[in-house]
């Protein structure tokens, strides 16, 4: 059994999509599945209130 794997990587954050599912065995392919739908979250707010410190190499936030 083969297993293909297809990933988008050019989602827009927010925007809704629509997936279906397909098999292929040699040149046919079987009925594609129900749609399903599914929504990248929105990039999270800025933090606020942040503040860090240097010592050593290291970052210390908060």
């Amino acid at each position: 059994m083969k297993r293909i794997i297809a990933l988008s990587l050019m989602f827009i954050f927010g925007t809704a999509y629509e997936f279906q599912v397909r098999a292929m065995n040699g040149n046919q392919a079987s009925t594609a599945t129900e749609s399903s739908e599914a929504t990248p979250p929105t990039v999270p707010d800025a933090p606020t209130n942040l503040s860090g410190y240097g010592y050593n190499g290291w970052v210390s936030l908060s």
